[in-house]
């Protein structure tokens, strides 16, 4: 079978590539960077260097492939929405141009919201433009990255807290990039026809559970969860040198997580979880922490 990725060697590819060469398929991998291309060949795949904002690149990628892997790469400089719905035009026009029709697309939780779910709405925008074509398409709904948070460690540092505009008690889903991984995987090599929907979950915990284990983890008794309103956190993340309009989505993702509307579907469709727990990822966390 020949497949198209996009995602070049990102966490869950570096996964990824290796066992779908190793179960004898034919891979072709998009890159930004010549430099990649070596390593990609290294693991037995074919890159082509290119922009997932340009249609010449995608179609380059896509033509000729039995099943197409899309995710969104890329920072936005502006509007996270504005950049959603350029991506995913490109997508649903390079796969009219080259007529695939099996796609895998890595999308996230939070895409059965509107614009109330703040910066994952663009994967609304790209879910719903994907839907919309005649093809047999899986979508594969991760929760929030354990790596997001490392963004923590500079107000541990700094003023021992971790600080949010949403309440401790919230329990969050987590994901690692494996769990993630094994799930595209078995979705690429075992399609199914239509629609379908995949979330992928590690973990789940609430801010105090996660205070506490890092309490013990790092030794700091004093550690605390402060959550602050809408309005400190875009101060806070503006401050920081986020653009407004980009901050203001992410803010809008933290009152979502006050409200749990962020996972509505989710908990409705709870999948097994994966096998990497926060106990897991503490050493990674304090390594990090320690540099």
């Amino acid at each position: 079978m020949k497949i198209a990725m996009l995602g070049s060697l990102g966490n869950i590819n570096r996964v990824v590539i290796p066992e779908l060469i190793a179960a004898g398929h034919e891979v072709t991998v998009m890159t930004s960077s010549a430099e990649r291309v070596a390593d990609i060949a290294e693991l037995g795949a074919h890159a082509v260097v290119g922009d997932i904002t340009n249609l010449d690149s995608l179609v380059a990628t896509l033509t000729g492939a039995d099943v197409a892997y899309l995710m969104l790469t890329g920072r936005a400089n502006g509007s996270l929405v504005a950049h959603g719905e350029k991506v995913g035009q490109l997508f649903k026009n390079a796969l009219l141009k080259t007529g695939v029709t099996r796609v895998v697309n890595l999308s996230s939780v939070g895409a059965d919201q509107g614009p109330e779910i703040g910066a994952l709405y663009v994967y609304n925008i790209i879910e719903k433009m994907l839907a919309s074509l005649p093809i047999d398409i899986t979508f594969i709904r991760p929760v929030a990255f354990y790596g997001n948070l490392m963004s923590t460690i500079q107000t541990i540092k700094n003023q021992q807290a971790i600080i949010n505009n949403f309440p401790a008690s919230h329990r969050n889903a987590y994901v690692w990039p494996a769990d993630i991984a094994a799930t595209v995987v078995d979705a690429i090599l075992h399609p199914v026809a239509g629609k379908t929907v995949r979330y992928v979950v590690s973990d789940m915990f609430t801010g105090d559970e996660l205070v506490a284990a890092l309490r013990e983890t790092l030794d700091l008794p004093e550690l605390k969860w402060v959550e602050i309103s809408d309005e400190q956190a875009l101060a806070n993340m503006t401050a920081a040198g986020m653009p407004e309009a980009v901050a203001t989505e992410f803010v809008k993702l933290g009152a979502s997580q006050r409200s749990e509307t962020a996972y509505t579907d989710l908990l409705t469709h709870l999948p097994e979880f994966g096998a990497f727990k926060l106990a897991d990822f503490m050493p990674i966390y304090k390594a990090a922490y320690e540099r």
